[in-house]
């Protein structure tokens, strides 16, 4: 019997998915949000998209990059790349929902800042956003 599988959309992203849609951003756990909170998640979630786009490309030309993250491996599959970018992108939301105003600034300042680094780095070795 064969297994039905989703077309490109991996089990794991629908259940990230569902996670992510368990948090409105208007709902009681971003009640006590304010301006630098948002722009914070705003900022963290858009350079991890682009970081999630040039991981992309890497695992799609192997034979010209390798992925220097250790839980991915050095030739991820795209699929394994869409889950790990999807969990990590609803992790940030959901850790950043729970916790304190003053935690919640460093930590997402920590995320903007060392996916700002990637990012740049990835950019200056030819690395392009794939989607």
């Amino acid at each position: 019997m064969q297994r039905w599988k989703y077309p490109r959309l991996p089990r794991v992203s629908l259940f990230a998915g569902a996670f992510l849609l368990a948090f409105p951003a208007y709902g009681e756990p971003f009640a006590d949000w304010d301006r630098t909170d948002s722009m914070l998640l705003g900022s963290a979630l858009t350079l991890t998209a682009i970081d999630w786009g040039q991981t992309r490309d890497i695992a799609q030309h192997p034979e010209r990059f390798s992925e220097s993250n250790p839980i991915l491996g050095a030739h991820p599959s795209v699929g394994r790349v869409d889950n790990y970018f999807l969990i990590s992108m609803a992790g940030i939301v959901g850790l950043s929902a729970v916790l304190p105003s003053r935690t919640r600034k460093y930590v997402l300042g920590g995320i903007t800042f060392v996916e700002a680094v990637v990012v740049i780095n990835n950019h200056g070795a030819g690395i392009r956003v794939s989607f």
